[in-house]
């Protein structure tokens, strides 16, 4: 199927996220089917739909260690369980903060970091390699995403991690500087294997605020985001990062810490126009349309209107600094013709603000 719109280079996309401009907003996870989309649709139906419309950044997978079992092809001590997993009692049911996570007591952190998982195996970035070989000059985003606050409570449990800010500080930070070693050895792959940035996840934050203190959070992660936003501009790498909820109040923090994009800039958890002042050409705004509401419930034309508003708040005319998402993936029910709309007015009123 042709495409509708013209694909943007790695430089326009470079240019776009520094402040230079671009010919419109660049797009990236603009087509991320959620639970159940493909289910309701059906795969075709869905492709279909995406089909037509470009991809400006191109998304490579790092391959990070397995929980409780290597990946498939891997050694088997790349993966953070640093013993075998108990078994479970036959048909209970567990929750997953529920006590199976990997690091329950802190009277096994020596025996944990001693088998720390370590990223000294060039298959780790093998799809990387892959996709920057068929780019045809479009900008390669690496990712290794659920690291740092995600990563913290994958290893010891949401409740856990939320005391332990308090209670087991320097048990903590010793995990954080072993998790930082290993971003950092995924920022060197990624760019000596020609990724143009490298993306990560941490949701930080709820519908309301952050998950934990702004204090807890420039104490013990704040450090880690400064020192891999510093690691890729180094390498020439943007620095991208994903995490949902309300971040209004560490949005200072992150634009200081070298965050060059973020998503989703939650709608309905954030205030955008308050955002885009806080911001002020200083970050680029991953943003991404309503998934949980406007996508689901609006009319095709509705959508448009919220597409247009998105790009009116963040996209800066001459400069750029606005990336077009998804907010999240896309869900189950929500109606074809309103995903079709998203992504033609994105490109279509896109370009118009650049009079193209």
């Amino acid at each position: 199927m042709p495409l509708k719109y013209d694909s943007l280079t790695k430089e326009h996309v470079r240019s776009a996220i520094d402040g230079r401009g671009a010919p419109r907003p660049p797009v990236n996870l603009h087509k991320w089917p959620g639970e159940g989309l493909c289910e309701y649709h059906g795969q075709e139906a869905v492709e279909r739909v995406f089909a037509p419309y470009p991809d400006d950044v191109l998304g490579a997978s790092i391959v990070q260690p397995g929980v409780w079992e290597a990946p498939a092809g891997f050694p088997t001590d790349y993966r953070w369980g640093w013993k075998e997993k108990e078994s479970q009692e036959e048909g209970k049911q567990a929750g997953l903060d529920s006590g199976s996570f990997v690091l329950e007591s802190w009277d096994d952190l020596d025996a944990f970091l001693d088998t720390f998982p370590k990223a000294d195996n060039a298959a780790i970035f093998e799809d990387v390699r892959r996709v920057v070989a068929m780019a045809d000059g479009r900008y390669v985003e690496a990712r290794a995403w659920h690291n740092f606050y995600e990563r913290l409570w994958g290893l010891r449990g949401m409740q856990n991690v939320l005391t332990d800010f308090y209670q087991y500080p320097k048990q903590l930070r010793a995990v954080c500087e072993a998790l930082l070693e290993l971003v950092l050895r995924f920022v060197d792959g990624a760019a000596e294997a020609g990724a143009d940035g490298f993306g990560t996840s941490n949701d930080l934050g709820h519908q309301t605020g952050l998950m934990m203190s702004p204090a807890s959070f420039r104490e013990f992660l704040k450090p880690l985001h400064i020192q891999v936003a510093q690691a890729c501009h180094e390498r020439g790498m943007h620095y991208w990062m994903h995490s949902c909820g309300d971040l209004t109040i560490i949005l200072e923090d992150l634009i200081e810490a070298g965050v060059d994009c973020l998503h989703p800039i939650q709608y309905g958890a954030m205030d955008w126009k308050s955002a885009a002042r806080i911001m002020d050409g200083r970050m680029t705004a991953w943003v991404g349309v309503d998934v949980q509401h406007t996508l689901q419930e609006e009319t095709p034309e509705g959508v448009r209107a919220h597409v247009r508003e998105l790009i009116d708040i963040f996209h800066r005319p001459g400069e750029g600094r606005c990336v077009v998402a998804a907010g999240n993936g896309i869900t189950g029910s929500t109606r074809l013709e309103n995903i079709d709309a998203f992504l033609d007015e994105t490109f279509r009123y896109g370009l118009s603000k650049e009079g193209r």
